[in-house]
């Protein structure tokens, strides 16, 4: 039988178990993760597994890739980080897993991509107001702190450099000049044309990035 079934624990409050012995990895996953991320997800689930409850591993029963087992369809690194945790054949909480065999093969490909991408942009300045630069690494986003480090530099910078271009961002106009270095005015003009000078921090970041990448 596809899947192993759930069993009631000794402690009922914790609500059905499944064993993970009962569910693969897609062996056509186009993802493919860093052993450092991968530690990164690992340690994620480890403090915080409720939070599966929310963002479901999808799994079907009839893939004749995996016969008499559930293969995962959205969730791979997930269910390999589980296994890291719990063990190949541990037992965790069903409500972890959703069943989505009822998808045609269609909606299943549109499916596995389409829940891998990401369709939103990080607000910057609200991350850095709200979280802590050690909780934004935590959660495997070292480069936003990098590159607010880098504009903390070109604000300090202001007060040396004589040439260069100003700018404000809104939120602490008349507080915050930031001057660029001469190199960076000519891509900050056209930019500024196109999307205005209150995103000149988002403007910087993605500076920041192609600089690093170049370097790489």
């Amino acid at each position: 039988m596809p899947c192993k079934r759930p069993h009631k624990p000794a402690t009922p409050p914790q609500g059905d178990l499944v064993s993970l012995a009962g569910f693969v990895e897609n062996p056509d996953n186009p993802q493919t993760v860093t052993a450092e991320n991968f530690a990164r997800l690992v340690e994620k689930v480890r403090r915080l597994p409720e939070g599966l409850k929310a963002n479901s591993i999808a799994f079907v029963r009839d893939d004749a890739r995996a016969p008499g087992l559930c293969m995962v369809i959205s969730g791979n690194k997930r269910l390999r980080a589980l296994k890291a945790i719990y063990g190949k054949a541990g037992s965790v909480p069903a409500e972890w897993f959703v069943d989505v065999t009822g998808m045609s093969e269609k909606e299943r490909r549109e499916f596995l991509v389409n829940m891998n991408v990401n369709e939103g942009a990080w607000d910057v300045e609200k991350l850095m107001e709200q979280y802590s630069p050690d909780e934004l690494n935590a959660a495997g986003l070292a480069a936003i702190v990098e590159s607010m480090s880098g504009i903390e530099s070109l604000i300090e910078m202001g007060d040396e450099m004589g040439d260069g271009e100003d700018d404000s961002s809104p939120s602490s106009a008349g507080l915050v000049t930031i001057k660029l270095p001469p190199e960076l005015v000519p891509a900050w003009r056209s930019y500024k044309r196109t999307n205005g000078t209150e995103r000149i921090v988002e403007f910087i970041v993605d500076e920041l990035k192609n600089t690093k990448a170049k370097e790489v």
